[in-house]
């Protein structure tokens, strides 16, 4: 990312040709949660689970 590279939050804002710096600052909280959110559901625990094999399972020992 830009500012990650050590770019200006206000070179930024005019770049994308924002208003303001306060709406490039929006932007990037909206950013940082959308990033939060891919990174969670690609480490989270949850994934190595195998829900699906476990379901399977449960209905055969059902019957």
């Amino acid at each position: 990312m830009y500012l990650e590279q050590g770019g200006e939050i206000y070179r930024l804002s005019r770049l994308m040709g924002h208003s303001s710096v306060e709406v490039t600052e929006e932007y990037l909280k909206d950013f940082n949660v959308r990033a939060a959110r891919q990174e969670h559901g690609k480490f989270s625990p949850v994934n190595t689970l195998d829900l699906l094999n476990k379901r399977k399972k449960d209905k055969i020992a059902t019957y």
